[in-house]
């Protein structure tokens, strides 16, 4: 055993150690207060504030104004209703023809109207037929500009009998086609509204003067003369007016269209411009298109037709157009043949024929005119519709093979 001992360490003093105490009020840790509502409401539900009702000079005020729109929005109505009845120009007495077809509704006289420029507004006439329960009638009517929709609405409801409507069509010829159907005819036309035979034959073989017929061979019919429109003449008018009225407006139509210089400048005399325009005419005509496209279509055609004959005829060459020699052979009184002999025949006579086969329309007074550029010589309407142009013999040849098996095997 060691005998050593060791010194005895007294032991530090130590600082004594505050028991734990419990943290005042002061210095617990405050909640943040949000600066929208006051401190009070900390730790409590937060509730909406009913907002005021309205007071009764508020519901008032709104009241009144939804009163003054609803008077001012009908106070505008009516006045534009009440404006829309008056005369669409009332200084303008000329009179403009409409025909009110059987079984029209109120909208269909109105656009009818309306495209007349005879009323302002479709719908403004529709409400007046209805809120004075208004009964309109069918006929043919004249009204002005200058009249009210009350006095256009009481001549309706009467009825109206001013006039005959006349529609004579482009490809007709004067008389009906003996051996095979050409369509209309103008004498049939001018009989079907009520005018005699007999009238009529002394209408048409009645000497004609002025520009319009200048060239015209002394004798010859007035085929090709009768431009086809539509046509608002007197309930008493006489053959001689009806057919006076469409001669006026196959001259207006050459005049504002300026054919008749053009006609000269390609050594055409306006008689042989009417008579090469018939041609074209009778070989296509455009009247029966229903689009805008193809009756561009049909038109362009009947340029092109028209450069095929100047072509021929600029070669020396004969028409050679089927249409010649149906009409020569209907002069004739005899069945349709290739080779009647018939100056109207132009698959065996050179030149144009004696004089013009049909009526032509516009289209085809234009086609004369203003021939397409080109250098076809042969053309055909195919089985399916399709005019087919050719330059050559073999190529036209070919085209028939092709496209003509049931048309052309017919002539």
């Amino acid at each position: 055993m060691d005998g050593f001992k060791r010194p005895v360490r007294k032991p530090s003093p130590t600082t004594p150690q505050p028991a734990p105490t419990q943290p005042t009020l002061a210095q617990l840790p405050r909640p943040v207060v949000s600066a929208s509502r006051p401190p009070s409401s900390v730790g409590a539900p937060v509730r909406q504030k009913a907002s005021p009702a309205p007071s009764r000079k508020s519901l008032k005020w709104l009241w009144l104004v939804a009163a003054s729109l609803i008077v001012a929005t009908a106070g505008a109505s009516y006045a534009w209703y009440h404006e829309q009845l008056k005369p669409v120009d009332a200084s303008d007495d000329r009179r403009v023809s409409v025909v009110i077809e059987q079984g029209s509704s109120s909208v269909q006289i109105a656009r009818t109207l309306k495209s007349a420029h005879l009323i302002r507004d479709e719908f403004a006439f529709t409400l007046y037929i209805k809120l004075t329960r208004s009964e309109l009638k069918a006929g043919s009517c004249r009204f002005a500009p200058r009249q009210s929709v009350q006095e256009i609405v009481d001549t309706l409801q009467k009825g109206c009998n001013d006039f005959k409507v006349i529609t004579f069509y482009p490809g007709e010829t004067l008389s009906a086609s003996t051996f095979r159907p050409s369509g209309r005819d103008i004498t049939s036309q001018l009989i079907k509204y009520g005018f005699s035979r007999e009238q009529i034959k002394a209408t048409l073989e009645a000497s004609r003067k002025g520009p319009l017929f200048a060239g015209k061979p002394a004798g010859s019919s007035l085929e090709g003369y009768v431009f086809g429109e539509t046509y608002y003449v007197p309930t008493d008018a006489s053959p001689e007016t009806v057919l006076s009225t469409a001669f006026d407006e196959l001259y207006s139509q050459l005049q504002s269209n300026k054919l008749i210089d053009k006609y000269t400048a390609r050594g055409l005399t306006l008689y042989q411009a009417i008579t090469l325009a018939s041609i074209v005419q009778r070989e296509l005509g455009c009247s029966n298109k229903t689009t805008e496209a193809s009756l561009k279509t049909c038109q362009e055609n009947q340029r092109r037709i028209a450069q095929v004959f100047y072509r021929r005829l600029e070669l020396g060459m004969t028409l050679g157009s089927d249409v010649t020699f149906i009409y020569g052979a209907d002069k004739l009184g005899i069945p349709p043949s290739v080779d009647v002999d018939s100056p109207y025949n132009t698959r065996i006579h050179a030149g144009l024929p004696p004089g013009p086969i049909a009526s032509p329309g516009l289209g085809a007074l234009k086609a004369v005119a203003d021939p397409a550029r080109g250098d076809d010589l042969f053309f055909l309407a195919g089985d399916d519709g399709v005019i087919y142009f050719a330059k050559t013999q073999s190529e036209h040849e070919a085209n028939i093979q092709t496209h003509c098996q049931k048309l052309c095997s017919t002539l």
